[in-house]
């Protein structure tokens, strides 16, 4: 059954403040004045915590590929809390797919400007607060692609193992698909 609830009519917009979130995807660009690698990084407001906007997502935060503009990526890299310094991700865009589902604590500032549009800026970084409770929501363009540029990048370097600060289990169930068995999956367990 589909019913009308006017309570339920979207997030609200992202407001200036203090939130715990995740980077969840991104985009390779190239900037219009200099031609520079750049990646424009999304956020998503964490769900699993008591506070504003959750689910909501902050949009075009850039990072420029320039020795310059490094500091900006080590910020969002140290608030992670998931990386040993000197860690050589080998490319920006190898650096972007680790840090997806990481949790964060961005500071966001909104702005309205001349032509009375909002516009959202992550100002800050820092560590999260509050331990990841489910899996992160991640938008992936071409997982393989990603993938397999993570571990060229990396060389003989252990990229960190994506387990979001939950605990893993072993999965120990027989193949379900064995014997040609089926998997029965409804519409709201997939991730789009």
């Amino acid at each position: 059954m589909f019913k009308y609830d006017e309570s339920n009519t979207g997030i609200t917009p992202v407001e200036s403040g203090i939130y715990e979130a995740y980077p969840c995807s991104y985009e390779v660009k190239t900037t219009q004045n200099t031609g520079n690698q750049m990646i424009v990084m999304s956020y998503r407001i964490r769900d699993d915590v008591n506070q504003p906007s959750t689910g909501g997502e902050v949009h075009y935060d850039n990072f420029v590929d320039t020795p310059k503009a490094q500091w900006r990526a080590n910020l969002l890299t140290k608030a992670t809390n998931a990386f040993k310094n000197g860690m050589d991700f080998g490319t920006i865009e190898n650096w972007a797919e680790q840090m997806l589902g990481k949790p964060i604590r961005i500071k966001v500032k909104v702005e309205i400007n001349e032509q009375d549009k909002r516009i959202t800026n992550i100002t800050g970084f820092s560590n999260s607060q509050v331990p990841m409770q489910v899996a992160p929501n991640i938008k992936r363009n071409n997982l393989n692609a990603a993938a397999a540029n993570v571990a060229q990048g990396m060389g003989q370097q252990q990229a960190p193992q994506q387990n979001y600060g939950m605990q893993t289990q072993m999965n120990t169930a027989s193949d379900p698909f064995k014997n040609n068995s089926s998997i029965n999956i409804s519409d709201d367990d997939l991730p789009f």
